[in-house]
């Protein structure tokens, strides 16, 4: 009843007469009970998942910091549910194709990670942006630019978005497309 003052069993006999205090046991009639409550731990964010799979715990990992010296800052590769000890190509995850009348953009991205929002965002001076798709904490993207998502084939977990950015036809229209992931 007093859990701050109870340290574990205690038995006290009567030393001067010949006694005994006996626990009974299964065989008894009544067999003792032990009954365990506990409270569940808080559960692990992915991103704590993430981090304790490939780093030390309480290491301090910088979101631009490039441990594996690929080219990809690890708050993408926590983004893109990848080993951030091991190379990877960034084309492999983030591509951009033009053609004649659209720019193709396909990327992918961890539903899992619901601390992150992901935007594809255009410019045509490097200063203004405008997000043409948005996916918010692990929800299905939407934008104008917004095409489909499926199921990445080389990880189930993760999702391959693809993106079409119309184009001015008979001009040469200055363009820049970056992927932005932020961790709000």
């Amino acid at each position: 009843d007093q859990p701050g003052t109870c340290f574990g069993w205690m038995l006290r006999g009567e030393e001067t007469q010949a006694s005994a205090k006996v626990f009974g046991a299964r065989h008894t009639a009544t067999p003792p009970k032990l009954v365990v409550k506990y409270l569940p731990g808080v559960p692990m964010t992915r991103r704590e998942v993430w981090e304790t799979q490939y780093y030390l715990p309480g290491q301090f990992i910088a979101p631009n910091s490039d441990t594996d010296a690929d080219g990809i800052a690890a708050l993408l590769e926590y983004a893109w549910d990848l080993n951030p000890t091991t190379s990877q190509k960034l084309s492999d995850f983030f591509s951009v194709s033009v053609g004649l009348s659209s720019a193709a953009v396909v990327f992918r991205r961890d539903p899992r990670a619901v601390d992150l929002n992901y935007a594809v965002e255009t410019s045509d001076d490097l200063g203004e942006w405008t997000p043409v798709v948005t996916s918010v904490a692990g929800a299905v993207p939407t934008g104008s630019a917004f095409v489909s998502e499926a199921t990445d084939s080389s990880n189930t977990a993760t999702r391959r978005v693809a993106a079409s950015i119309p184009l001015s036809p008979g001009t040469e229209p200055k363009l820049f497309i970056r992927l932005n992931v932020v961790r709000p």
